[in-house]
């Protein structure tokens, strides 16, 4: 039998209308060194009775709904491969997945579909370009989650891979970026988690940001920490436009929120971003308006 190298884990809840597509954009790789774990996390739709359907394709799973970071914890532990790597239910891979993964070097830490991020500090460019914020992308040595006991952090619903990612990269002896492109993300789904409203986001992401402040080897990165840091603002006065206009009592509230720097100010765009938290929450409200706010009240109205 031949060994496993790579073990993909997919949590899925109440999945049934995309489950098979991301199921069979796996399978259709032919892989013999490949498992698949699929964990139901208490799914009440046909998801379980789809994965029923690929009995021995799959190993299946089924726990109590616990969220995404609990599901993805127990295909860790599970998992048997070299590798692991994660896929959405409502996502798919291209057909050279595998094939792909295969072509980079062994490492601790893989990112692709890094783009330009190749350099000296691979890191410090997932940094800033927020290629950090997907566990998605990520190709991880099992061995180095099993020797360091990393996992997704429970009952944290938003910003769970941030957290993970960053805790992973900054534990590793080596990281490696790829411009390979080769996860499909479907953002036309309304159901799923990114595309629906999320109270409190901005409570829930300030923790996130203190949390990977606070991580053995951030210091050398708090600089890029707080530049990311102080875009979440934006993210989260767009995010109201979800559920409602937000009232200028609610945007001064965000703004608040992030104001307190957990870095330096470095670099242009860092230091007007920062202004305007600091000087002119109306500007800060437009802006998040016209980049996401506009699209989430449209998509809003749509479904009214």
């Amino acid at each position: 039998m031949n060994p496993i190298r790579y073990s993909v884990i997919i949590p899925a809840y109440n999945a049934e209308k995309t489950l098979p597509r991301c199921l069979d954009s796996l399978l259709a790789q032919a892989r013999q060194d490949v498992e698949i774990l699929l964990i139901s996390d208490g799914s009440t739709d046909k998801t379980d009775a789809i994965a029923a359907g690929y009995a021995g394709k799959i190993r299946f799973f089924r726990q109590p709904h616990a969220g995404v970071s609990a599901a993805r914890n127990l295909g860790i532990r599970r998992a048997a491969g070299e590798y692991v790597t994660f896929v959405d239910s409502d996502d798919f891979v291209s057909g050279d997945y595998f094939a792909a993964l295969d072509r980079e070097p062994d490492c601790d830490f893989l990112a692709f579909g890094a783009g330009d991020c190749a350099g000296a500090d691979p890191i410090g460019r997932l940094l800033a370009t927020r290629k950090i914020m997907s566990a998605c992308t990520k190709r991880i040595r099992r061995s180095f989650l099993a020797e360091t006991g990393l996992e997704f952090r429970q009952g944290q619903q938003v910003g769970e891979d941030f957290c993970f990612c960053t805790a992973c990269a900054l534990a590793a002896d080596r990281v490696l970026v790829s411009p390979a492109e080769i996860y499909r993300a479907d953002l036309t789904n309304a159901e799923s988690l990114s595309r629906r409203y999320r109270p409190g986001l901005d409570q829930t992401m300030a923790e996130a940001f203190a949390f990977a402040a606070a991580l053995d080897g951030a210091a050398e990165y708090v600089d890029l920490l707080d530049y990311l840091y102080v875009k979440q603002a934006a993210a989260c006065i767009a995010e109201e436009y979800k559920q409602k206009t937000p009232s200028f009592v609610r945007v001064r509230e965000i703004c608040g929120k992030f104001r307190p720097p957990i870095g330096n100010v470095t670099g242009l765009r860092h230091r007007c971003i920062r202004w305007l938290l600091d000087h002119s929450c109306l500007l800060t409200w437009a802006g998040a308006y016209l980049l996401k706010g506009r699209e989430f009240e449209q998509c809003r109205k749509r479904k009214c």
